[in-house]
């Protein structure tokens, strides 16, 4: 059984969910603490600089400045229209700039359902997005069955 899909992703759509997928909760928690300290030393205005930030790392807004610098410098690329396949072996994307194939094995399993598209993870540790408009709604449900099966949704 191959789900054949086509899609294009345009930036206004991934940077609608990059926060959500580059959230630092260790880090905004630190930065939450080092702000504790000030107060107790008698200097309040010196935790704010850190309460922001830690807001902007637990909120994911952080990513966004660079994100979209570096996605604007390579749009074409970027959005360029894709066509996949997928087997209950292997994933097969192809578009005018590349064409690749991945075994389901080069997935982590934290991979992610957003209400546009799935986010799956490489072991590399970068995101691999599909837009569910590549599907039909049998395929949708076919595909979220393969990544499923494969354990690769939390």
């Amino acid at each position: 059984m191959t789900i054949h899909g086509e899609y294009r992703l345009y930036l206004a759509e991934w940077l609608r969910v990059v926060p959500s997928l580059c959230r630092n909760l260790k880090a905004a928690y630190l930065l939450c603490i080092v702000a504790l300290v000030f107060p107790i030393i008698s200097v309040p205005v010196a935790a704010v600089p850190f309460l922001v930030l830690a807001v902007l790392f637990a909120t994911g807004l952080l990513s966004l400045p660079g994100t979209w610098l570096s996605m604007r410098r390579q749009r074409a690329i970027f959005e360029a229209p894709q066509s996949l396949d997928a087997t209950p072996d292997e994933l097969h994307v192809s578009s005018a700039y590349a064409d690749a194939t991945y075994k389901w094995s080069v997935f982590r399993s934290d991979g992610r359902e957003l209400p546009t598209m799935f986010a799956l993870r490489t072991s590399g540790g970068t995101y691999f997005v599909i837009s569910k408009r590549a599907f039909s709604a049998a395929d949708l449900v076919a595909f979220r069955g393969i990544l499923e099966a494969h354990k690769l949704l939390r």
